[in-house]
């Protein structure tokens, strides 16, 4: 019981900070359906979709 608490609270951390459902869902186990729901509770909008885009042109660019 304690076990699924702690994933519950880190995966609430993890929406807090706008984290990606599907990555909150991966490192928790939490259901998607749940952490869209809570998102949508966190936030007031539905979480954004799509894949995370990745950029190199902040580490390889000159200062």
């Amino acid at each position: 019981m304690l076990k699924k608490y702690q994933q519950q609270t880190l995966a609430i951390e993890l929406l807090n900070l706008h984290a990606k459902v599907k990555i909150v869902h991966q490192a928790t186990g939490v259901p998607i359906k749940l952490l869209r729901q809570t998102y949508r509770q966190l936030h007031g909008q539905s979480p954004s979709r799509g894949s995370i885009k990745f950029s190199t042109r902040g580490l390889t660019g000159s200062c």
